[in-house]
């Protein structure tokens, strides 16, 4: 017989997070990442286009009716320069001359860096288009004050959202990786709660509950090594000279990493992790460690993600939520997570934002 899964509670005090000025985290993006107004993506635009507009219709009083000219041409040019310039800047530096003026971005929605050349140049043609018939425009801007991240027809078509100005991250270093296996470790259940509002201050609620465990045997996981693989291994690790004894060892790729909660607590990852109003495991999941936060306004879903640790290190999942889950790195840039897809993480330092909360993933350094 397996041994009892242990289950305990602590109170954590409820965090109460801040609002933001426009919108709120239901639109799934992650914390210090603000939609912008639609007031000033209007006025925005309209500087965009109203000052090669004009450039365009001198230009076209200067043609006449005898024919190209010099200042006709020049004019031409101008606005040609004008939609390079444009592109050039939406492309590589999140903005355009409108947008850089009134402190707003056009970012990728799921990694909120600049969208590149070719998605510029098809948000802009879109939009262009839709300029052609200001019906239309006053049909979108009306749909984009129901749609939750304020998305026009061309966002949509970019993959992209418009935000307050925040400061750009780097390009992005992509990394290939396998597909994620289970972590082969043995697991103990438990449950960190946020108390409801209702407590009093300083009411300590601890609950210990017993369930069977139920043992998992993995063999499929395991690789045998070999005496002579092991021979080798060992002796390459010799000759590649001897270890600084006053450096610790580094630690294996699946130790040391925490959850750090918004009060400060650090939570241990050493087994499959599941975040929810109320997280409960799937078949299979025999032992995990739940933490419950309080979410009057229901921006949590019930299992809302999920961070897993293996012998690769941590990913992190989201369970299909219904906002969304977010990870910020520590150059700014995020990442909004597709669900059921395991993200895999490297290093700590990362914030995972989901609905009005946050927590963030560090690591020991022993």
């Amino acid at each position: 017989m397996g041994s009892p899964l242990r289950s305990t509670a602590a109170e954590v005090s409820p965090v109460a997070p801040a609002e933001t000025e426009y919108g709120d985290r239901s639109a799934g993006l992650p914390d210090g990442v603000h939609l912008a107004r639609l007031g000033r993506r209007l006025a925005a635009f309209a500087i965009d286009v109203i000052l090669p507009y004009l450039v365009l219709v001198i230009g076209l009083i200067l043609l006449g009716t005898d024919g190209p000219n010099v200042p006709s041409m020049i004019c031409g040019v101008l606005v040609a320069g004008w939609a390079a310039l444009s592109w050039w800047l939406y492309a590589t530096r999140a903005a355009g001359v409108g947008m850089r003026l009134l402190g707003l971005q056009v970012v990728g929605l799921h990694d909120g860096r600049p969208i590149g050349w070719g998605r510029a140049l098809l948000r802009g043609v879109i939009l262009l288009l839709l300029c052609a018939s200001t019906i239309v425009l006053i049909i979108m801007a009306a749909l984009m004050l129901t749609q939750r991240r304020r998305q026009g027809w061309h966002d949509l078509a970019a993959d992209s959202v418009v935000i307050e100005a925040r400061p750009l991250a780097p390009p992005r270093t992509k990394i290939t990786e396998p597909a994620v296996a289970p972590a082969a470790v043995d697991h103990e259940f438990v449950s960190l709660i946020e108390e409801p509002d209702d407590h009093e201050p300083g009411d300590q609620h601890v609950d210990d509950l017993q369930q069977p465990a139920r043992p998992v045997e993995r063999t499929d996981l395991i690789e045998e090594v070999e005496p002579e693989q092991e021979t080798r291994v060992a002796a390459a690790v010799q000759s590649s000279g001897e270890a600084d004894p006053d450096e610790p060892a580094p630690l294996p790729p699946n130790q040391g990493w925490l959850v750090v909660l918004e009060d400060g607590r650090q939570v241990p990852i050493n087994r499959l992790v599941l975040v929810g109003r109320n997280p409960q495991p799937r078949a299979g999941e025999d032992d995990v460690q739940l933490i419950k936060v309080v979410d009057e306004a229901r921006t949590v879903s019930k299992t809302h993600l999920a961070i897993n640790v293996d012998a690769r290190g941590v990913s992190i999942t989201d369970r299909g939520s219904t906002n969304g889950t977010a990870i910020t790195d520590a150059d700014g840039g995020y990442e909004l997570l597709v669900p059921e897809v395991p993200r895999r993480i490297h290093t700590p330092g990362y914030l995972i934002s989901f609905g009005k909360h946050k927590i963030r993933i560090a690591r020991s350094a022993r």
